[in-house]
This record gives structure tokens, C-alpha cells and sequence, in this order.
């Protein structure tokens, strides 16, 4: 193994289910809020890991 980094994610979204929302509307903010993280998660790990792996 060349490098590992592990990660902890705390992050909250406030949300209120309105009369036009439909039932899965909880779901897609929950998947955007996974999104954001897998990306800012994955850019973080390969930025460090190129710092490991060229020094």
C-alpha cells in the first residue's frame, strides 16, 4: 500500500418537506449532501496522495 488517509464526515442539512414536494425529494437532498462529499473527499485523498507519492 502506498498511501492511505482516513475521513470523517459531519454534515447536516436542514430540510422541511413542503405541500408540493414529492415523497423522494428527502432522498435526492440526502444523495446531493453524499455527492458533495464523495467529491470534496476524493479531490482532498488523490491532492494528498500526489503530495506522498512525488515527496
Amino acid at each position: 500500500m502506498i498511501f492511505t488517509k482516513g475521513f470523517c464526515v459531519r454534515d447536516e442539512t436542514d430540510y422541511e418537506k413542503g405541500d408540493y414536494d414529492s415523497f423522494n425529494s428527502l432522498n435526492e437532498c440526502t444523495s446531493q449532501v453524499l455527492e458533495k462529499h464523495l467529491i470534496l473527499t476524493l479531490h482532498e485523498f488523490f491532492k494528498d496522495a500526489t503530495m506522498h507519492v512525488k515527496g
